[in-house]
């Protein structure tokens, strides 16, 4: 898992991202660069992401 973190990151630009909280917006909204990783007792259920790049 650490090691999908990792690339993910890297393909992203988590480095870059500015570390201010509430500092990043589009127009009125804010963006917010995150992950997250959850287990409850161990149920799977459909889920879906939309990751969006932007050149």
């Amino acid at each position: 898992m650490r090691e999908c973190y990792r690339q993910g990151a890297e393909r992203f630009g988590w480095a870059n991202r500015n570390l201010e909280p509430r500092s990043m917006r589009e127009g009125n909204n804010p963006i917010g660069w995150g992950l997250a990783t959850g287990v409850w007792e161990a149920l799977y259920q459909k889920a879906s992401a939309k990751a969006m790049r932007e050149h």
